[in-house]
């Protein structure tokens, strides 16, 4: 993500030099992008922030944890839950 935020700035730079009417084409763009980007990255990091809180609240090791583990754990249970028997007495015990 950072990548494209140093990209997209270095767009932005660039059309600042360019002629006034590329200018007028692209820096609108090249901002809102630039403004976009910024916003997806803060956003990423707040993920990055539950992910961890989550891996800490689950005792899990932090820097092994993936969400897509954890969703897909408790896919797994939510369907084994779904064909337990409704009826008291009948299946597991």
């Amino acid at each position: 993500m950072q990548f494209l935020h140093t990209f997209t700035l270095s767009s932005l730079f660039q059309v600042e030099k360019a002629s006034d009417d590329v200018q007028k084409q692209f820096s609108t763009f090249l901002k809102d992008a630039s403004n976009r980007v910024e916003n997806l990255q803060q956003e990423f990091d707040e993920i990055e922030k539950l992910r961890v809180g989550l891996a800490n609240y689950l005792v899990e090791d932090e820097k092994k944890f993936t969400l897509e583990d954890c969703f897909a754990t408790f896919g797994k249970f939510a369907c084994q839950v779904q064909q337990l028997p409704l009826e008291p007495g009948k299946g597991c015990v």
